[in-house]
């Protein structure tokens, strides 16, 4: 008889309602320069990282700081990666941890946005797997508790940052956990072979008392949401992501499975459909204001902008001035694998006046 359980829990996501434009990343490759993380104890710990705004040409510093200092805190397992930080905080004194990411968000009300465990202080050791274009991935294993039905099982965590949230009480980080246990075995299921790239995350998961089963997700911008499937191959091996379409190979063969935002699901045996889309920021930008242009397409890659001024570019993400106020109608076209497609906005540039908030800062 099967006795694992899987549990899957998409935080909860509110999306605020822009006009006329898609608020989220597929992903979020900032492509600036950070600097840091630097560890200063005292009695506090804090953590001090900048990043570097090409817009203005200045280094924005944040800190992320902690009561207790030397003895009381340890920070390790620091990663840093396109435009995000993270690391793993110690209690010493409690034996309780946390994993903390930090990125910066040019949105005048946001600045930089640190994310921890939305439960709080984990009471059991959590690994940093991966951070990988703009995506956290980490694991945290149950091996000990007088509770048998927790003692043994594996929690998969994973979360990229969605500029969207911009709710006072919501972590800017959107996550997605996974459960697993044997109510049997006295060893823990196992999760191996993680891979995180374009967005999309795999891994296989063991359960001594259940065999394997392979585990992939994407996070859609369109719907601000972690899209999961699992499957349950023979001795899978081997997971890869390439263009956003995850391919493993089992007793069976070579198998892949593709995401299509069309549907909102995976299917076995197809490339990830290409999915065109983008956010401006400011949403009322002034002449002579630079608007921000930031990717957010899903399997693609390569990209041709038309900002209907006039002016194209090939660009992944980028930044333009508009000379004369206006409606312009502001065009992404994508390639990749699978195909193509396109999307269009309005950009409305006025004359006077206050421009919009500025959601996003993305400049290569």
């Amino acid at each position: 008889m099967k006795n694992i359980k899987f549990f899957s829990l998409l935080l909860a996501i509110v999306v605020l309602n822009w006009t006329g434009t898609s608020p989220a990343l597929a992903y979020y490759p900032p492509l600036q320069d950070i600097t840091g993380p630097t560890v200063v104890q005292d009695t506090e710990t804090k953590v001090n990282v900048s990043v570097h705004d090409p817009a203005t040409g200045q280094n924005i510093p944040g800190v992320w700081s902690w009561p207790g200092g030397a003895g009381a805190i340890a920070i390790d397992q620091i990663f840093k990666n396109q435009g995000m930080v993270a690391w793993r905080v110690q209690d010493l004194i409690n034996n309780k941890y946390l994993v903390v990411a930090g990125v910066y968000d040019p949105n005048p009300h946001q600045g930089w946005q640190f994310y921890s465990y939305w439960g709080g202080w984990l009471d059991y050791l959590p690994v940093i797997l991966a951070l990988n274009d703009g995506v956290l991935f980490y694991e945290c294993q149950y091996t000990t508790g007088a509770d048998a039905s927790l003692r043994y099982h594996t929690e998969e965590y994973i979360a990229t940052y969605d500029p969207a949230l911009e709710m006072p009480d919501m972590p800017w980080i959107v996550g997605w956990r996974t459960m697993s246990w044997s109510w049997t075995s006295s060893t823990p299921g196992q999760a191996y072979g993680h891979v995180v790239k374009d967005g999309a995350a795999a891994f296989v998961y063991y359960s001594p008392s259940f065999d394997y089963s392979m585990n992939f997700l994407i996070y859609d911008s369109r719907v601000h949401g972690w899209m999961i499937k699992d499957t349950y191959p023979s001795n899978p091996t081997g997971p890869a992501i390439n263009a956003a379409s995850v391919t493993w190979t089992d007793d069976a063969g070579d198998q892949k499975q593709g995401y299509d935002y069309t549907d909102m699901t995976w299917k076995a045996g197809q490339d990830t459909k290409v999915m065109a889309n983008f956010v401006f920021a400011p949403i009322a930008p002034r002449p002579n204001q630079f608007v921000y242009f930031t990717d957010m397409s899903i399997a693609a890659n390569t990209w041709m902008w038309m900002t209907g001024d006039g002016f194209t570019t090939g660009a992944r993400s980028f930044s333009h001035k508009y000379v004369k106020p206006g409606q312009y109608a502001a065009k992404q076209d994508v390639t990749g694998p699978a195909g193509l497609d396109t999307i269009s906005q309005t950009v409305p540039v006025k004359g006077s006046g206050s421009p919009g908030p500025l959601m996003l800062l993305l400049d290569n």
